[in-house]
């Protein structure tokens, strides 16, 4: 499926969707947390419609630098997120989440970030180190996501993953930018 509506802009928007991403995660783990039965779900709202942005931006990466597993695995991710979002929200209103939903989830997700993590490795000769740093980092999250148990060192590593992809949408935009 080929998307011609994408315009190099849509690398940048996706990394100001990933900063403002960086703080609505925040505030969501700080009120899972901290503040004892606070409602999440405009925040889980809010994180789907940023996604949206965010891989559609790695779609148009993945196309600008004959990345085809980037393109691939983003466009899986770019329907796959807003729809574990969207379920994870109305069966949040049912209470807590079902076993099957968050081993399904964990599953997909992990999956997704591992894929995306050897896509974005394959992106090392045009960002060097900052590929290899972010690629490695979204493997270990992923596998961390996969094992389930593992799923809080997940929650920490993705900080530096935002960051990290955020770094590489912004050189991304600078590299196409030049052309």
């Amino acid at each position: 499926m080929k998307l011609h509506v994408l315009k190099p802009e849509m690398i940048l928007y996706a990394a100001y969707a990933n900063m403002v991403y960086l703080v609505v995660y925040l505030a969501e783990i700080y009120l899972s947390f901290f503040v004892a039965g606070a409602f999440t779900a405009p925040i889980q709202a809010l994180e789907i419609i940023l996604s949206i942005i965010i891989y559609t931006g790695w779609i148009e990466v993945g196309r600008k630098f004959r990345n085809q597993l980037m393109q691939n695995v983003s466009m899986v991710a770019v329907w796959l997120v807003p729809i574990a979002g969207i379920l994870s929200v109305a069966l949040g209103f049912l209470g807590p989440l079902p076993t099957p939903f968050i081993v399904v989830w964990s599953l997909a997700m992990g999956l997704i970030l591992i894929v995306f993590g050897f896509s974005m490795l394959r992106l090392k000769r045009r960002f060097a180190n900052l590929a290899k740093a972010t690629g490695w980092v979204d493997i270990v999250a992923g596998f961390c996501i996969l094992s389930v148990m593992l799923m809080p060192i997940a929650l920490v590593l993705m900080l530096p993953m935002i960051i990290l992809e955020t770094l590489v949408l912004l050189r991304a935009y600078k590299k196409v930018r030049k052309k």
